[in-house]
């Protein structure tokens, strides 16, 4: 087994640890790739492989982590630092550090459009959605949404993204190809994360306080019913 300490030369200092160990026995299941995952108290990363359950990497000296997502082609992770109002790109090889982008306040999520070209960065503290070159790293404009946004998805083919706002109880529709506003839908309490049909045609909202799912027409972005079942645990449920 080897260790490796690595500190990365930029701004924003990136403490990498790997531990390499000879491979284990692959599971039943034929799982690969890794798992990217943001610890917000520890100010970390963790890097865990798949197939052995293995932790690759952990990258320390990243303020806040709230949320972290791969980019479509997986070549790169994108993290929102909360204490630094930033957005970060690293590559998922190396991880090396790529780039950073300046967000709205109290970044919460960040999703890649499934081109690669944008990026889209929930602002809590701002009710804004920062949309980023994903390429350059640019900040290309602000968007006003709903209070508190939190989670947001793109539409599987790419012209929209919808966004949950945990503060005003409604998700909002974004143009992607005009960056603007299309819509806000009233949704349920507390709506916090988001997520597509794959063809396209509908969309889930979570409801923190209900404990339920909302469903929503994205043609007429209107919402059709909810789902409401006791064995559902819905991201964020408050207990009590």
């Amino acid at each position: 087994m080897r260790t490796i300490t690595r500190i990365q030369p930029l701004p924003l200092s990136v403490l990498l640890t790997t531990t390499l160990a000879a491979p284990a026995t692959p599971p039943t299941l034929n799982v690969r790739g890794s798992i990217w995952v943001a610890d917000e108290q520890g100010s970390s990363l963790t890097v865990i492989d798949a197939t052995s359950n293995k932790v690759r990497a952990t990258l320390s000296g990243v303020p806040m982590p709230h949320n972290v997502q791969l980019a479509p082609d997986g070549k790169s992770a994108w993290a929102v630092l909360g204490e630094n109002a930033q957005a970060v790109k690293i590559d998922t090889q190396t991880f090396q550090v790529l780039g950073r982008a300046p967000t709205g306040q109290a970044p919460a999520h960040v999703i890649i459009s499934p081109d690669g070209k944008r990026a889209y960065v929930t602002n809590g503290a701002d009710g804004t959605v920062s949309i980023i070159d994903a390429q350059t790293l640019k900040p290309l404009r602000a968007v006003k949404v709903g209070e508190h946004p939190h989670g947001l998805r793109p539409s599987p083919d790419g012209r929209l993204v919808l966004v949950a706002n945990l503060g005003s109880d409604n998700g909002s529709w974004i143009d992607t190809q005009t960056g603007k506003k299309l819509a806000d839908t009233a949704v349920g309490k507390a709506p916090a994360q988001v997520a597509f049909a794959p063809n396209g045609k509908s969309a889930y909202v979570s409801l923190r306080d209900e404990n339920a799912i909302a469903v929503l027409d994205v043609t007429t972005r209107k919402a059709t019913g909810k789902l409401n079942d006791p064995a559902l645990k819905v991201q964020g449920l408050r207990s009590g």
